[in-house]
């Protein structure tokens, strides 16, 4: 590396800091940029000074931090998390907690036994009615028949839930 940048970026994490203070707002959005002008320059010399045989391994986490880097306020498909890639933020709708991040499970339980009978994780950002009938499809390529009876959370209910499950009572 050309030059270290430690001292910089502590300087600069104090001052990120005290963002709430008298004067620390407008000093926390210039440590901001700075900081990201920084992390610029170390991926960009990374990848001129990496040999192409180490490259092709590292080339995955390189797009990665440029992608974080280059991201908007508005963006749709946004990078929350570096260590965790596929990491989703949901909005709850809720005053106590507008937003939660994470991925989408469905799991299936037996009601009677408790037994878990089929987990899906889901990648795109679905309703909870959406998901019921990838988890159904499973169960019934797992178990290798249909389900007798579902039953749901109050949250699952919609139009889609509906149908599907007014579908499946008229297979069987």
């Amino acid at each position: 590396m050309r030059q270290s940048y430690r001292r910089v970026v502590k300087k600069l994490g104090y001052q990120q800091r005290f963002k709430n203070t008298k004067n620390g707002a407008k000093d926390a959005r210039k440590a901001n940029k700075r900081i990201k002008i920084i992390a610029g320059r170390l991926i960009r010399e990374l990848a001129r000074n990496l040999p192409l045989d180490r490259l092709g391994v590292h080339l995955k986490n390189l797009k990665l931090y440029h992608r974080a880097l280059s991201q908007k306020r508005d963006d749709k498909d946004k990078t929350y998390s570096l260590h965790e890639p596929d990491v989703k933020c949901y909005a709850k709708g809720k005053e106590h907690k507008k937003f939660e991040f994470g991925s989408k499970v469905s799991i299936l339980v037996n009601q009677n036994t408790g037994i878990i009978m089929g987990a899906i994780n889901f990648t795109e950002t679905l309703h909870d009615s959406k998901t019921l009938p990838e988890a159904l499809e499973q169960y019934e390529r797992l178990r290798g028949k249909q389900a007798d009876q579902v039953f749901a959370d109050r949250g699952l209910p919609g139009s889609t839930t509906i149908q599907v499950l007014a579908d499946k009572c008229t297979k069987t």
